[in-house]
């Protein structure tokens, strides 16, 4: 079982502020999809999984292309 809740955030970083369509997931959200990630990681550990925990992003290729990239 995975957990989403959907909301905006606001990019700042070098660039432009940015608005930004996200979502909070649950540790086992990308395992139940089959997602794979073109770079990095998208296994959570304990401390990113828990409710409260640490954050961690997962970004689009057109973003780390278009802020990061």
């Amino acid at each position: 079982m995975a957990v989403m809740n959907s909301h905006g955030t606001v990019l700042t970083d070098a660039g432009e502020p940015a608005m930004l369509a996200g979502m909070q997931v649950s540790a086992g959200f990308f395992g139940i999809l089959g997602a794979r990630p073109l770079a990095g990681r998208l296994v959570f550990n304990d401390a990113e999984g828990a409710f409260h925990g640490e954050k961690a992003a997962v970004i689009n290729e057109e973003l780390w292309r278009s802020r990061f990239g």
